[in-house]
């Protein structure tokens, strides 16, 4: 199995990019510039390996990071976002706990707040990419320069299922 990328154009024109990009379950965020040689890239997080891959505009695959948490099915990395520039200690990072009855994670239904504060006393700088799991929100932080180093920074409630997006974003 692989997976297919597809362009889109402003006029709603696809144009494949690749048929042969390793397997990936996840949410997807485009790297900034920053973020080493990796920045312009499509970033997605993979829940059954547990690995992070980036996507490159030819859609060329490179793996950024090995999550180094558990991986599988519902188990595993899924969500992932960008810490923006200007990030402070006021801000907070989201990210949805979705209801999954008879899952081992069963979830909550709530979205999950961890504080910018918190991420701040983690190590979590502004261009950082984040990513969590599925079963019970584990979160790492991805810096990457000249490589690429990941770094466990939280945990959610053990019942909890993340889903979707993970956001940034400052205080209103």
């Amino acid at each position: 199995r692989a997976t297919e990328l597809f362009a889109v154009d402003c006029a709603g024109r696809a144009t494949r990019i690749t048929t042969t990009a390793p397997t990936v379950e996840g949410g997807l965020t485009v790297a900034p510039s920053s973020f080493g040689t990796f920045g312009g890239d499509l970033i997605a997080p993979d829940e059954n390996s547990g690995r992070v891959w980036a996507f490159d505009p030819r859609g060329a695959a490179q793996l950024v990071v090995d999550s180094g948490l558990p991986h599988g099915g519902d188990i595993g990395v899924e969500s992932a976002g960008f810490v923006p520039s200007g990030f402070a200690a006021d801000w907070a990072a989201y990210l949805a706990d979705r209801v999954s009855a008879g899952n081992p994670h069963p979830g909550t239904d709530h979205v999950l707040r961890l504080t910018g504060a918190a991420l701040l006393a983690a190590g979590v700088h502004a261009g950082d990419l984040l990513v969590a799991s599925e079963a019970g929100a584990a979160t790492i932080a991805v810096r990457c320069t000249l490589t690429c180093r990941a770094r466990h920074v939280a945990d959610g409630p053990p019942v909890s299922h993340g889903e979707g997006h993970l956001v940034v974003v400052p205080p209103r």
